[in-house]
């Protein structure tokens, strides 16, 4: 499987290493050679995505943070009563936090897919269980349709991603549906782009059709 081109590759893996560095040494007090080194990569990377920035500033959040519930947000960690709580902390630190959760929106975390579709399979699975007659499927119906539009929305972030769609494509198929010419031709130049198979080319041409009659009529001139 090949691996996108990310340039910040090499300062999100310093984080996530260092992110468990700090949730295992809570104070973050015991430096080792390899937490330095990974805290060294996060602070000295000239960062290049909306990923790689807000890492440097969960890094910088958690240096600045004097209290164990935002430590642990600057992490990553959930935190009961998060909005309340940040809506008390520091103006630096709730200057900090919305940095990051405006950089987290613009990027949309690597792998989710496969989350998605695996969860959709449970409830269709559930659903299409005869003992489970009789249950109430209005909740699960409108879950089923949050999961589908955003496997159908987001945009792959990794080959992984890649997979997911394309399983979800065959899997509509499958189920009788027929999906979108144009988001076929999206996942077709994300498999290119990821994985280096299928034609950007035939997948920009579909795409076009599918939302240009007059292209159809071009063609066939």
């Amino acid at each position: 499987m090949i691996t996108p081109i990310n340039p910040d590759a090499a300062l999100l893996d310093a984080w996530r290493s260092y992110s468990e560095i700090l949730w295992a040494d809570h104070d973050g007090r015991q430096a080792t050679p390899g937490s330095k080194s990974a805290c060294d990569v996060v602070i000295n990377a000239r960062a290049n995505t909306p990923a790689g920035v807000a890492a440097q500033l969960r890094l910088a959040l958690w240096t600045n943070a004097a209290e164990p519930w935002l430590m642990a947000l600057a992490l990553g960690g959930s935190v009961p009563g998060q909005r309340e709580k940040v809506d008390r902390a520091d103006m630096i630190d709730r200057i900090i936090w919305s940095a990051i959760e405006a950089l987290d929106a613009l990027e949309p975390a690597a792998g989710q897919h496969r989350t998605w579709l695996d969860e959709r399979n449970k409830h269709l699975a559930f659903l299409n269980d005869d003992d489970n007659e009789g249950t109430d499927r209005e909740a699960i119906y409108a879950r089923l349709g949050i999961l589908e539009r955003q496997l159908v929305n987001t945009p792959a972030a990794c080959p992984d991603d890649v997979v997911a769609r394309l399983v979800h494509v065959a899997q509509t198929v499958i189920e009788g549906f027929e999906p979108a010419e144009g988001f076929c031709a999206q996942v077709v130049a994300e498999a290119q782009n990821f994985l280096a198979l299928g034609s950007v080319e035939a997948a920009s041409v579909s795409a076009r059709q599918a939302v240009d009659p007059s292209y159809r009529r071009e063609q066939a001139a």
